[in-house]
């Protein structure tokens, strides 16, 4: 304060009135913004002091938990401790830069490092066919036989034991083993109920080749005894070494026991895929005769690269090749039954010109696992975090969480949670997805059951009447229906992975923490009140505020200034009239093309014409409403419904909306009687409360604010000052309109059809065309989840009317009357 007092004696010293007029007016903002400064000050030390309590905290925590887990973090490794390089090694991961990743047993992830050594090597060398002679299909042989050489020696102390065959894929191993293997009439197919969809697929080429299949419990395959069936004719047993649900590792060496004591018959095929991303195999030693997996499952890279082994003396006994392509023949003539197979087994397995760069890449691969110090080493530092994962997972869910993982699991937690409250209903993984990829930072994490139905019934403790019954209510795999009456369609699943930190797995635990585990996580309640209420503001009813027109789907609206007609069907007239539809017959959305919001269309009633117009195009299409815009009808796609369209001829249309959007497309006008391009209802119906209130919880969090037609609405109802409403600043998540069963607007009468799912159309600038920053779902997705949905808005429709023609009018500024829901 000491500048104040010095300007006070300046005023003094010179004893003039006007000099102290004007010292008084600077002291004052002198005043003011010490003030102000003092107040940001102090804000900013108190989120400092935060900031430092929360860091303390995870330091401590995370300290604790090293303490426990000497084995976490490569310490010992020729790459050193993770914090040294997980950084630069996954520079995309971590929640400094939005994105945990929770997804492993889906696929690993590929260390920068490798991916540039194998690019680096493809840019300054010449890789070419390996069926082709010369100096680099040459030198591309060598390299291959190299990689080849090196996986066998990774996987077996005996290489020369075995053939290694190079896939597309484990599903694609499983394939060819199944084609050729010598399936007959006596033979069987028997395979583990927690085995990958790829295996049971196999069932197909075995009953096609007249034998017969039978599916066993893998406590039943461990057991041995009267569960196997004897076989009289060679067959194949497929055991998952490790369950991709569950994460339980099956006793391979105990299961081939008893399969040999069964039947000499049985020849047995290990699916590794999953477990050979943090063990040693010796595939010998567990008496494997075949053996399939993936590369990606194991490193990250390359894709599209998988393998099969075969035992020699296997291929010998029961191994006939079905289809061979060029490299794999001798000799061959298309025009007689001459065919003369090479005896090399790699070369007759591996038709046409194999993924030799991506082979060639392996070595990379395997060189970052030894980096970390190999096997043991990266199961010991994910098994730690799996084990801490499950512990405070267990301890912060206590009877609302159900664990389906195994004890014997190394990275994967699945699991189910129950909503808590007196309902205590299963939470649906779909709605903890949508929310972990609105969470900040982002987590990628899986739901559903993974490929693997038999081990989701199991965890599940369903039968297969269930799936039936699932399948009949809409539900099919890797879809988001995830309760049908009630009962869990699947499950969720969290895997770690050799490049996951303490950060990683805390990140995953706080996310559900916040939404599941703690107060916070709030979802839409029950209307409390019922019976007809004219809501008061002020001095008189509440107002229609606006109505929006949107005559192409998705593209920007018609703000109306005064009134409108409504058909009887209750569209607003030309409403989603038209749709833009891409090639393959589906229409476009703004999600996907946000400059469709750049699109604008004005409507001259009188005359029945539509003039189209968008930014940066100075040319302008007119249509005549009345008139014959010619076409022929054809299905049309709209968010998974099929309806028909006529498709506009003109071709100037197309012309026209193909260089606003840089895509082809077509314009199409809806069949009179079908209302499809409105989605699930006619109406949407918004209040201006509702979006303050999501602008509150915005400014709370330092985020930009929201504009009602960014959601798209129709009607937006003005709530004013609403007497008997509640604060709207407060915690409630109920917004006003969730509570209407029924209004009237003027004259019409409509009834109030459900609450509006949204998607990631609310993130579109409707100004510019483009995605903002705003994160409107993130927001929304902390007070307005219900059943796995995040609403806002309603649905309305006309009542009692049906058909086309209009029914009257509605116009800005009508009294809206409301019909509350009876409470419960």
């Amino acid at each position: 304060m000491s500048s104040l007092a010095s300007i006070v004696d300046i005023s003094e010293a010179f004893h003039s009135p006007l000099l102290g007029v004007l010292v008084f007016f600077l002291t004052g903002i002198l005043l003011i913004i010490h003030k102000r400064g003092g107040v940001k000050a102090g804000k900013a030390l108190k989120h400092e002091n935060k900031d430092a309590h929360v860091d303390a905290s995870i330091e401590r925590r995370k300290a604790n938990f090293m303490k426990r887990n000497s084995k976490y973090g490569y310490s010992s490794s020729k790459k050193g401790f993770i914090d040294t390089w997980r950084g630069s090694e996954f520079p995309a991961l971590g929640s400094e830069n939005g994105l945990v990743y929770a997804d492993h047993a889906g696929a690993a992830l590929p260390m920068k490092s490798q991916m540039e050594r194998g690019m680096e090597e493809a840019a300054g060398a010449v890789f070419s066919n390996p069926h082709s002679s010369g100096p680099s299909a040459a030198r591309t042989k060598v390299l291959v036989d190299d990689a080849r050489h090196r996986v066998l020696n990774h996987f077996s102390n005996r290489p020369r034991a075995y053939n290694l065959v190079f896939t597309p894929n484990c599903s694609g191993s499983l394939s060819l083993l199944a084609d050729s293997f010598s399936f007959e009439e006596g033979s069987v197919l028997v395979y583990a109920m927690n085995c990958h969809t790829s295996v049971v697929a196999c069932r197909e080429k075995a009953r096609r080749a007249g034998g017969s299949w039978k599916c066993l419990g893998l406590d039943e395959m461990e057991r041995g005894g009267e569960h196997w069936p004897v076989p009289s004719k060679p067959s194949l047993v497929v055991i998952p070494m490790e369950c991709n649900f569950s994460g339980r590792v099956a006793e391979v060496k105990r299961i081939v026991d008893c399969v040999k004591v069964t039947s000499d018959q049985y020849f047995v095929c290990v699916d590794v895929a999953k477990y050979a991303a943090f063990n040693k195999i010796e595939l010998e030693e567990i008496g494997a005769d075949f053996a399939v997996g993936s590369f990606y499952k194991i490193f990250g890279s390359p894709t599209g690269l998988g393998f099969l082994f075969l035992r020699k003396s296997a291929v010998e006994a029961v191994i006939n090749p079905r289809h061979y392509g060029g490299g794999g023949v001798s000799a061959i003539l298309p025009n007689e039954d001459f065919t003369v197979l090479r005896k090399n087994v790699e070369e007759v397995f591996e038709p046409g010109t194999i993924n030799f760069r991506g082979i060639i890449s392996l070595r990379w691969g395997f060189d970052s696992l030894d980096d970390l110090g190999g096997a043991d080493a990266m199961k010991d530092h994910v098994q730690s975090l799996t084990k801490e994962f499950k512990r405070v997972m267990g301890e912060l869910g206590g009877d609302d969480i159900e664990f389906h993982s195994h004890e014997s699991s190394c990275s994967i937690v699945s699991f189910s949670l129950k909503r808590r409250g007196r309902e205590r209903e299963w939470i649906g993984y779909n709605e903890v997805i949508n929310l972990a990829e609105l969470s900040e930072p982002a987590i990628q994490m899986r739901g559903g059951c993974f490929c693997n139905q038999g081990a989701c019934l199991e965890a599940l403790q369903c039968e297969g009447a269930s799936v039936k019954k699932w399948f009949e209510a809409g539900h099919v795999c890797g879809d988001s229906l995830d309760v049908v009456d009630g009962e869990r369609t699947g499950v969720l699943r969290v895997s770690f992975g050799r490049e996951s930190t303490w950060e990683d797995m805390d990140s995953v635990v706080k996310f559900f923490k916040a939404h599941f585990f703690c107060s916070g996580g709030r979802s839409v309640g029950k209307s409390a009140a019922g019976g007809e209420v004219s809501l008061k503001r002020g001095g008189g009813d509440i107002k229609l505020k606006a109505i929006y027109v949107y005559p192409i789907k998705s593209c920007a609206a018609i703000e109306v200034k005064g009134n409108w007609p409504i058909e009887l069907n209750g569209n607003l007239k030309f409403d989603r009239e038209f749709c833009l539809v891409d090639a393959s017959g589906v229409a476009m959305r703004l999600n996907r093309y946000p400059r469709m919001a750049t699109i604008k269309s004005t409507i001259d009633l009188d005359n029945n014409s539509m003039t189209i117009t968008a930014a940066g195009h100075t040319e302008s299409l007119k249509l005549d409403l009345e008139g014959d815009l010619g076409g022929q009808t054809d299905a049309v796609s709209v968010c998974s419904n099929v309806c028909r369209a006529y498709y506009v001829e003109n071709v100037e249309y197309s012309i026209w909306f193909e260089s606003v959007l840089k895509v082809k497309c077509f314009l199409a006008r809806r069949v009179k009687g079908e209302g499809c391009f409105s989605n699930e209802a006619p109406l949407l119906l918004i209040s201006s409360g509702s979006v303050r209130r999501l602008n509150s919880f915005r400014r709370g969090n330092d985020k930009l604010e929201v504009n009602e037609i960014s959601f798209r609405p129709n009607l937006v109802v003005d709530d004013g000052e609403l007497e008997g409403e509640g604060e709207l600043e407060g915690e409630c998540s109920e917004n006003m309109e969730d509570g209407w069963s029924k209004i009237s607007i003027g004259s019409l009468n409509f009834a109030v059809d459900g609450l509006c799912s949204r998607c990631n159309m609310v993130e579109v600038d409707p100004l510019r065309g483009s995605f903002g920053k705003g994160g409107v779902l993130r927001t929304l997705g902390g007070y307005r989840r219900e059943r796995g949905r995040i609403v806002f808005g309603v649905f309305v429709k006309r009542e009692g009317e049906t058909g086309g023609g209009e029914s009257g009018v509605i116009g800005v500024g009508d009294d809206v009357i409301v019909t509350r829901k009876e409470a419960g």
